[in-house]
């Protein structure tokens, strides 16, 4: 189920994949355990993108394929959504079934007509297209649905707590990142461990994989640093694109296990190099080479 790299080819989701998963609360302020169900279906893929629509029902136990067979597609309404369909499309790389709690795999039903022509306006970029970054936007729209219908005053609140921690952390982040970019230097970012809190244990990524990810960044860093005090793009681009394709290469290995905090802290590394070289306008093509 997992959109995966075989070669040069994306093995993706199959078009009227249905999946079942437990809602995850809405915020960090939210209780802890929903205590509900709800189910997507996929109702598009290809190498682009992978369209998911989430489905109107919301169950206290996991549902049957039945059950998700007489829903219909969820409608928005919380907050300033003006009742949306809850459809979004994802990067192939974004399709982690590790971003939702507990899924199942439900069967495979036919589309309909109007699945279809939800599924072209995301293929084609259509006027009201949704795009989301995480399959957890669908855990995002059930859950915020049904609290917004059940437990409105409550959410509110919850939210309004989370945008002042989001703020206060951003905040924060910024102050960090400029300190630690005003006293960075080759020599320095050369002798730190990169993604040095990466842990084998805790990740559940292997090993080999973890060790091989700090030597390729290592070897990026030396590279880019003989180049200095700036090296020219083509030369940069060499580099980075070197060392995002051997974590592509790497990634397919295992099995495609790079999940969002992984990529956040890759992402990072190879942003904290690009600014030290000079070439941070070389970030969103870094971006669009990755395959996880």
């Amino acid at each position: 189920m997992k959109a995966v790299l075989r070669g040069s080819r994306r093995v993706l989701p199959a078009a009227g994949t249905v999946l079942s998963f437990r809602t995850a609360p809405f915020t960090r302020f939210s209780p802890a355990e929903t205590g509900r169900w709800a189910a997507l279906r996929v109702i598009g893929a290809n190498p682009a993108t992978i369209a998911v629509l989430v489905l109107d029902g919301i169950w206290t136990a996991r549902p049957s394929r039945a059950e998700t067979a007489t829903c219909g597609i969820l409608r928005e309404h919380r907050f300033s959504l003006r009742r949306e369909p809850a459809i979004f499309g994802l990067q192939p790389p974004d399709w982690k079934l590790a971003d939702l709690r507990e899924p199942m795999l439900l069967g495979e039903t036919p589309l309909s007509a109007q699945d279809r022509a939800h599924a072209e306006a995301i293929a084609c970029y259509g006027i009201g297209a949704r795009y989301g970054t995480s399959l957890a936007n669908a855990s995002d729209a059930a859950e915020g649905e049904w609290r917004w219908a059940h437990d409105r005053d409550a959410l509110r609140d919850e939210v309004a707590r989370e945008q002042i921690a989001e703020k206060a952390e951003a905040a924060a982040a910024r102050a960090r990142f400029a300190a630690r970019m005003a006293g960075l230097t080759w020599d320095r970012l050369r002798a730190e461990t990169p993604l040095a809190g990466w842990s084998a244990a805790e990740t559940g990524l292997p090993p080999a994989f973890v060790a091989g990810a700090r030597r390729a960044l290592l070897l990026a860093c030396a590279e880019l640093s003989a180049l200095a005090p700036k090296p020219r793009k083509p030369a940069a681009r060499a580099i980075f694109k070197r060392c995002v394709t051997w974590f592509n290469h790497a990634d397919h290995r295992i099995g495609g296990m790079i999940g969002t905090a992984e990529r956040d802290d890759i992402r990072a590394a190879l942003a904290e190099m690009a600014r030290l070289a000079g070439q941070k306008r070389l970030l969103e093509e870094i971006d669009g080479w990755r395959d996880w």
